[in-house]
């Protein structure tokens, strides 16, 4: 595996949460972050800012890619995975849909969630779990194909945000989940960075990660 001080990562979603762990965690082992979001003038949900964010990242010649923040980024995923199909990259989708029950589509409730935060929510983590899903399938048709770039899918379950002022997206907090139902944060990036630093004849596909409870 190529030598952290001499990487560069790129990460979307990188000023908040699991993102922000992420690039403080690669940063401090000596690779170069390369960020993407609101803080620092990139709006994903504008049309055609990823499709810019997928050239950008190219020619900077990123060696890793990950997906983290919670807008639609099918057409980053498909822009970039088609200009490094052939190379020795990673692409990381980090996706949300660890929060459902896979059979019925249903939010997972937990005993101590107060059924008005429950239904108050329950819309609003559909709609962003839609936009996992169609990145995620387009994770999935990807891996069957023949190619250089590893693609690996990991679905982190609830993870433990400590409450922020202005932290919309902090749904352990919004449930009235407790700290020991949730992944912490460090848990999760330590299996992210241990996958991701595996050597490159090794690729997990699909990697759900929960509290056991």
């Amino acid at each position: 595996m190529e030598q952290l001080h001499t990487m560069k990562i790129a990460i979307t979603g990188h000023t908040g949460g699991i993102g922000k762990a992420i690039a403080e965690r690669y940063e401090k082992e000596g690779a170069e972050i390369l960020g993407f979001s609101l803080e620092n003038g990139y709006d994903l949900s504008v049309f055609g800012v990823t499709s810019f964010i997928a050239q950008k990242i190219h020619r900077e010649d990123c060696d890793v890619l990950f997906m983290v923040s919670d807008v639609e980024q099918e057409k980053l995923f498909t822009t970039l995975f088609d200009l490094w199909k052939y190379k020795p990259k990673d692409i990381f989708c980090v996706s949300g849909l660890g929060r459902l029950f896979v059979g019925d589509n249903t939010i997972t409730p937990y005993p101590n969630t107060s059924q008005i935060k429950y239904q108050t929510y329950q819309t609003m983590l559909k709609s962003i779990a839609v936009n996992d899903f169609s990145t995620d399938e387009d994770v999935k048709s990807t891996q069957s194909q023949e190619r250089l770039c590893r693609v690996m899918n990991i679905t982190p379950g609830w993870v433990w945000v400590e409450r922020q002022q202005n932290n919309k997206h902090a749904f352990s907090n919004r449930f009235e989940l407790r700290e020991d139902q949730c992944l912490s944060i460090d848990e999760l990036v330590d299996q992210i960075y241990y996958i991701q630093q595996m050597p490159r004849n090794i690729e997990i596909f699909d990697m759900v990660l929960s509290k056991f409870r």
